[in-house]
């Protein structure tokens, strides 16, 4: 590249037929190199490669646009502290701005790197009227869903939304808000089928095992391993799953009405029953490792501690790859607030819904374990 651009600068400013200059194409494919090339200014003019970030392809985007919308996060973190105020906020045909597209494909890496820069600005709007936070308020579905930790990034360092927007900024139409109610209302239709499908699966699971107890029962009715703490711990596990089960399709239930509730607690019903639904299959299978055990234990001790030691071991490291990666996104998302605003109360607040899901994540293993106790 610093060959070509040393035989011919000009080369820079010829687009091809979709109107994309090279520096287009670079951000692209991330080839983070041909990128600060075609951006170095020397101090032979004669001979300077063009200073490129403000050329726009033909639907208005400069290089940062396309690399936020390829996902392309080398380009957009090595280059967060090297460009202006002015071409961070560039907006493209449609005025969204770097920030609004990395909102768009749900990255939240892309998303801190651009908020954690103090000359974005975090509140412009595109020709919808949508501000970034808005954005990721369409398809905010659930606790996993990368939007919603992006909502909550944008909410904390003060991005507005329709309600909270300045009178003199021009407010969507009706019509505006209706479609993004509808295409959201969409969206939580189709996720509750899939949620209650595995919910509806869990429930009629965990109501056949109530009746068909490891063991067996004596010939006046009792269980036969009643007593034992892997039984009362399995009677336990195999209660909260159904209970929880039970909750996610209530919940659903809530999340499904379309004219009865308005948008946000269609979503928040969403959210819970995904919750209800996580936790029910976690006691789900705490319950089919301490039935096994229970059955397997006073023939082949060895065995059943072997068995259930490798589903425990599996669900736990399972369980702790999801809490690490909930802290590292808490982590990240502290610093980004610190060095936004420069105030520990808002980093902290933000890290109050992961610190309830953590507690909600693990409560029912402590209820489970404390059961079989006498």
């Amino acid at each position: 590249m610093e060959l070509l651009l040393e035989a011919d600068p000009a080369a820079t400013y010829v687009p091809d037929n979709e109107g994309s200059f090279p520096i287009h194409l670079a951000a692209s494919k991330g080839h983070l190199r041909n990128v600060l090339a075609l951006l170095q200014k020397k101090k032979d003019k004669k001979k300077s490669a063009p200073y490129c970030a403000q050329l726009r392809d033909g639907k208005g985007r400069t290089f940062l646009h396309v690399a936020v919308q390829n996902k392309r996060f080398n380009v957009v973190y090595k280059l967060r502290n090297m460009l202006a105020s002015s071409v961070m906020n560039m907006q493209d045909d449609d005025g969204n701005t770097a920030l609004h597209l990395a909102v768009e494909v749900g990255d939240a890496r892309m998303v801190r790197s651009l908020v954690s820069i103090p000359e974005v600005n975090l509140n412009l709007t595109n020709n919808k009227g949508e501000t970034p936070r808005e954005l990721a308020s369409i398809t905010s579905c659930g606790y996993l869903n990368p939007w919603v930790r992006i909502y909550r990034l944008l909410e904390n360092v003060g991005v507005w939304t329709d309600y909270a927007r300045p009178q003199e900024n021009i407010l969507p139409s009706e019509i505006e808000i209706q479609n993004k109610e509808k295409g959201l209302s969409q969206n939580i239709m189709d996720r509750t089928q899939i949620i209650g499908l595995g919910s509806v699966l869990v429930s009629t699971v965990t109501f056949a095992a109530a009746f068909a107890v490891p063991g067996g029962y004596r010939a006046d009715g009792t269980p036969t391993l009643a007593g034992q703490y892997a039984f009362d711990a399995f009677v336990m596990a195999n209660a909260l799953a159904f209970i929880f089960s039970g909750g996610s399709i209530v919940l659903l239930m809530v999340a499904g009405l379309r004219t009865e509730f308005v948008i946000r607690m269609r979503l928040n019903s969403l959210l819970g029953s995904e919750l209800f639904l996580a936790c029910s299959a976690r006691c789900l299978v705490a319950a089919f490792a301490f039935g096994m055990y229970a059955v397997l234990a006073p023939v082949e001790r060895a065995k059943a501690l072997l068995y259930c030691s490798f589903t425990g071991f599996a669900l736990l490291l399972l369980e702790a790859v999801w809490g690490l990666n909930g802290v590292i996104d808490f982590y990240h998302d502290k610093v980004v607030l610190w060095n936004r605003l420069r105030t520990r109360r808002a980093a902290w607040n933000l890290g109050l819904p992961v610190l309830a899901t953590l507690m909600l994540q693990f409560s029912p293993y402590i209820i489970i374990a404390l059961s079989g106790l006498k």
